[in-house]
């Protein structure tokens, strides 16, 4: 017979009088007991110099089952009376001790148990001393405490501590209320390349989006990078099969030693993990295992190998550097489908960020106010340097609400950053406190500046040797323990490679920034502001701004932006500037409102942004507009920022300045391709002269078109660059004072932006704008705007009929998909 893993533990609950029914009810049971099936307890068992009342508490807290022997003596008793009300009332974690009362005599057992719907010993709750055999009396009790114990053995429900551990959220998100991994996790994409080709470029990708289609593939091994929420898919994983009541084990792969027994290590898992007997569980037909933290150790691969070769349901977790560095070609992973996590779409963006206003208690969240939360998260996110994971998005959220710096000498913006970086410090072993992480920051700004000044752009050609050159030099200047070295490069969560490279790029331009900002370089950050336009220098410039002390290099940016271009006015969009539009306008619809829900046209809009964001992924020799163009894109883009992230430490007329200069610099490049009619047909002449086959009106129109194109999409970029609710007021008192159709637009447009829901004011001013003015142009742009508007808000029904009329279009109700 094989030994059972788990043993039941009892504890008698009894009057000294009737000690010797104890006596022979462990005599009845001995054959459990020697089989290992039981462990039985009661206060015989208390050493000399034990405390008698601790002692019976800690073993009744610790018991599968207590057995009460009822008897008079029993209920005459305070003791016994005691130790009922406390198994009675006694919870370990979710856990209840199963209650047996076993009827020794007869007494007003009855009325003890009263409304208690429990099942007594022997059957019908006959008295073991009124048995003429007594023998019978005990194979009865013998026959229900065995089919319980066997019950209890094959109860393989998990344990309460085990559900909390995968249920925590850390210190990721603060609210008002407990949060839990169930209230927070969103499945992210799983790209997977099937096999056949051999080369991995050109495998079809396919995307795993959901729990079922992953346990399908049987063998899997996830990689993702740091912070992708590796560990948080393998909780989900196995807390979505303990709700199915499917067999699973969660095993950290860093406890796993090389001497270390396949068999024990899941026994000791399956025991910490779960209730009952891990030999019976074991025998489940389906069991899936879920192996967290595949490191480069032999003894984790070696395990991995392992389990492979027993179980049909295997996942694996492991981090993008590990497995690209040691597993990538392992033949022993050839069956594994091999999955790698994708960075967040922005639809399941703004699913996880409703999740987190729901633990806020933001019983009404309207659309336009996540829209306001989305774009917070996408001004910091959208700097390329930071990945769309859940973590990320969270800790920029709890960051801005709850983290600000104490000390103001660095931009909310800039903290959320800090926050990552001091997070991974402390993974990584450093003491948490001032003096430790001061030494890490001293060290990490030289190191980038270090970086910085071997021209070494996105780190590339800096070297191990080159590195172990500073840390040299360095030492020679300032006191680097050597723990605080180790745990700067330690894998999965220091801030370093083994060759000194920063480990994701966020870290070093926010080092590099810091320091520039710090020391006197005024060279250099001269340097960058003339070449804003290059990558490298507008991400260091944007965390130089927010580590800065002062306005300077604000003040240059605004200057060198104003200065670009500036032969050319900005485009006041009136019906002059704007008569080329007249067949393109005509062409549009002028009814877009759709009846699809809200959810739908949301998740369309979202869809349309992840198009967006990998065409426009582009590098700075790849774009096609030229260096001064390019300039007054990124700086505009690099003032907004600033201004949402600062809008608190500048005064009005500041604020005013930096708006007016995005505004009007992105309105002079609308005015690059503003042609007059005599233009336009001079060069759609030229073309055709250049390219017979299509005729000259079709070039007209095509040119048309891309003006067209060309001046929405700059005056978005202004929109999304300045829009911001606290700053609103400011861009009304601007819009009186330039008075033009490009700043009532763009004016409408912020406001729009910042709105909750469609409100009357809304409506008022845009009756007030169709009223004003009297263009096709702006009519059009101001009613297509607002019809997506109400695609993609939910707003009054009243409040939309009135703008339907206002606009000259059909209201449609909309569907309602069901809660």
């Amino acid at each position: 017979m094989t030994t059972p893993s788990f043993s039941v533990r009892v504890f008698y609950s009894y009057s000294h009088k009737d000690d010797q029914y104890r006596g022979k009810m462990e005599e009845s049971l001995a054959l459990l007991k020697r089989d290992g099936y039981l462990i039985q307890w009661s206060d015989k068992n208390i050493l000399p110099g034990q405390s008698i009342s601790a002692t019976i508490a800690d073993n009744m807290k610790k018991a599968d089952i207590v057995v009460f022997l009822i008897s008079s003596s029993f209920l005459a008793s305070d003791e016994c009376m005691k130790e009922w009300k406390r198994a009675k009332t006694m919870h370990v974690g979710s856990r209840r001790p199963h209650r047996v009362p076993i009827i020794v005599g007869r007494c007003a057992w009855k009325d003890l148990l009263a409304d208690d719907d429990i099942k007594v010993l022997p059957d019908d709750g006959k008295p073991i001393k009124t048995f003429n055999d007594p023998d019978e009396a005990w194979a009865q009790v013998y026959g229900g405490m065995k089919s319980l114990v066997e019950d209890l053995r094959a109860d393989s429900s998990p344990r309460t501590r085990f559900l909390k551990q995968l249920q925590d959220v850390g210190d990721v998100v603060v609210s008002q209320r407990p949060s839990t991994l169930d209230d927070l996790f969103v499945f992210l994409p799983l790209s997977v390349y099937e096999p056949g080709s051999t080369e991995r470029y050109d495998l079809p990708e396919t995307t795993i989006t959901n729990i079922d289609s992953l346990l399908q593939r049987g063998h899997v091994l996830v990689h993702g990078d740091d912070q992708s929420g590796k560990t948080a898919l393998g909780r989900h994983i196995v807390l979505s099969l303990i709700n199915r009541e499917q067999s699973v084990l969660f095993v950290d792969l860093q406890v796993v030693k090389a001497t270390s027994d396949i068999d024990i290590i899941l026994a000791k898992t399956y025991h910490d993990q779960f209730r009952g007997d891990y030999i019976k569980w074991r025998n489940h037909q389906s069991i899936t295992i879920v192996l967290d933290n595949l490191s480069s150790e032999p003894a984790s691969i070696e395990f991995l190998t392992s389990v492979l070769k027993r179980y049909d349901n295997v996942i694996a977790l492991a981090s993008t550097s590990t497995y690209v560095s040691y597993y990538r070609d392992d033949t022993r992973l050839a069956k594994c489908t091999i999955l790698q996590i994708s960075p967040l779409t922005h639809v399941l963006q703004e699913e996880l960020i409703r999740k987190r206003l729901r633990l806020m208690n933001a019983n009404t969240m309207h659309d336009g106010a996540v829209d306001q939360v989305e774009r917070r998260v996408n001004a910091i996110v959208n700097t390329r340097i930071l990945p769309r994971y859940p973590f990320y998005v969270l800790s920029i959220l709890q960051t801005l609400e709850a983290f600000m710096p104490r000390d103001m000498t660095i931009t909310s913006h800039g903290h959320c950053y800090y926050i990552f970086i001091v997070a991974r410090l402390m993974n990584a072993g450093i003491p948490k406190g001032d003096e430790a992480i001061n030494v890490c920051v001293n060290f990490a700004e030289r190191l980038a500046f270090s970086i910085y000044s071997h021209n070494a752009v996105n780190q590339q050609s800096f070297s191990r040797s080159d590195f172990d050159l500073f840390v040299a030099n360095y030492k020679k200047q300032y006191v680097l323990p050597d723990y605080i070295r180790q745990r700067l490069i330690r894998r999965n969560y220091g801030i370093l490679t083994d060759d000194g490279k920063f480990q994701h790029p966020y870290m070093y331009y926010f080092f590099l920034g810091r320091y520039l900002a710090i020391h006197e370089h005024a060279d250099i950050i001269d340097d960058m502001c003339q070449n804003s336009h290059i990558s490298e220098n507008h991400l260091t410039l944007l965390f130089i701004i927010h580590h800065a002390t002062n306005d300077e290099i604000i003040d240059d940016i605004m200057i060198r932006t104003m200065c670009s271009l500036d032969d050319i006015p900005p485009a006041r969009l009136s019906p002059e500037e704007t008569k080329q539009f007249r067949s393109i306008v005509a062409g549009l619809p002028t009814d877009i409102l759709s009846g699809r829900s809200v959810e739908d046209e949301r998740r369309a809009s979202r869809h349309a942004r992840d198009h967006d964001d990998r065409d426009n992924d582009v590098t700075d020799g790849d774009h096609s507009f030229n260096r001064m163009i390019y300039q007054i894109l990124k700086n505009n883009e690099l003032l907004g920022q600033i201004l949402k992230a600062r809008y608190g430490t500048f005064t009005k007329q500041k604020i005013a300045e930096i708006i007016e200069t995005i505004a009007d610099s992105g309105l002079r490049l609308v005015n690059l391709l503003l042609s007059d009619e005599n233009d336009i047909s001079e060069t759609a002449r030229y073309l055709h002269a250049r390219t017979p086959k299509v005729s000259e009106q079709r070039i007209k129109w095509l040119l048309q078109f891309m003006s067209f194109l060309w001046t929405m999409i700059n005056v978005e970029l202004v929109v999304n660059a300045v829009s911001h609710r606290e700053t609103a007021p400011i861009i009304r008192d601007l819009i009186r004072r330039r008075d033009n159709p490009a700043y009532d637009v763009i004016g409408f447009f912020c406001a729009l932006d910042s709105a909750n829901e469609l409100t009357p004011e809304l409506r008022r001013d845009l009756k007030m704008l169709l009223k004003r003015h009297d263009d096709s142009f702006v009519r059009s742009v101001l009613s297509i705007r607002v019809q997506h508007y109400m695609n993609t808000h939910r707003s009054s029904a009243k409040i939309e009929q009135g703008v339907c009329a206002d606009l000259g279009i059909r209201y449609r109700h909309r569907i309602v998909p069901p809660s």
